[in-house]
């Protein structure tokens, strides 16, 4: 499964663009994490040839765009992604999401039940949302505090050092945000990305009643050394969930994709 096809579907704030590999007769769609793009969805390209894959750029990454400073309201990803059904022919299909594009896979969730047949989540973002994003995002002066860190993130990283040398916060934590803020346009991306996506936001219970109601299948992949989705966040959403296989990996946060492929492939087609 190695021809792909681009596509695009447009919007009056933006484009979504995808990469369409295989012509299996079963639809999934997939979307990535932070700081990278469709193509590091391609592992799970190994999930058969039964499927047509869509692995998308998210919304400021890859070659996906989104007006700047405009906030990405649930409704306009509904209209979207009703153009890109009518686009592709599309009336059931599967979904999965690592980080990040979990929240664009709840909003798909709760737009489209009734077209989800099942669903795929990696370490996924949007079921419990971070206090520090929150205020982040939500509340002005922390907002202004956040946009001058991306001027001068010095101050930042060494209150960063300051709360895990206290115990306040996880090493691999502090490890994984100075990456992602390293140099200036990754910081840029982080203020960006934070402030367009913080409208794309769920309540616990609404998924899961979302998912039960709709009898939809849940495979949940999570990593025992994942301190940016902790296992233990994610425990009550687990138990409550009718339909679910779940499988822990040796792994942190970035390797996931790669760690599970395999996994998911086994279970997608035992299902």
């Amino acid at each position: 499964m190695t021809e792909v096809v681009r596509g695009i579907i447009k919007s009056d704030k933006g484009s979504f663009c995808y990469q369409k590999y295989g012509q299996g007769s079963n639809s999934f769609l997939a979307f990535h994490g932070f700081g990278q793009s469709g193509v590091h969805l391609q592992p799970l390209n190994k999930i058969g040839a039964n499927y047509t894959l869509y692995h998308f750029d998210l919304p400021h990454h890859g070659d996906s765009s989104w007006e700047e400073g405009e906030v990405i309201q649930k409704e306009e990803v509904e209209l979207v992604f009703k153009q890109f059904f009518k686009q592709e022919k599309i009336d059931k299909f599967s979904i999965g999401a690592f980080s990040l594009g979990g929240k664009l896979l709840f909003t798909l969730l709760e737009k489209f039940p009734e077209k989800i047949e099942s669903i795929v989540l990696i370490a996924p973002d949007g079921i419990k949302t971070n206090q520090w994003y929150k205020l982040a995002t939500m509340n002005g002066p922390f907002r202004w505090l956040f946009k001058t860190m991306v001027e001068n993130p010095t101050a930042y990283f060494f209150f960063a050092d300051l709360l895990m040398s206290v115990g306040l916060l996880d090493k691999s934590i502090v490890k994984f945000v100075k990456h992602q803020m390293d140099t200036r346009e990754k910081r840029e991306q982080v203020y960006r990305v934070w402030r367009a996506y913080k409208a794309l936001r769920f309540t616990q219970e609404d998924l899961i009643n979302a998912l039960n109601q709709n009898e939809i299948r849940t495979y949940l992949y999570l990593g025992t050394y994942d301190r940016v989705i902790p296992i233990d966040k994610l425990m009550e959403f687990r138990t409550k969930i009718s339909q679910i296989r779940y499988y822990e990996v040796s792994s942190g946060h970035n390797q996931l994709i790669e760690k599970v492929a395999d996994r998911i492939r086994t279970d997608m087609l035992l299902s």
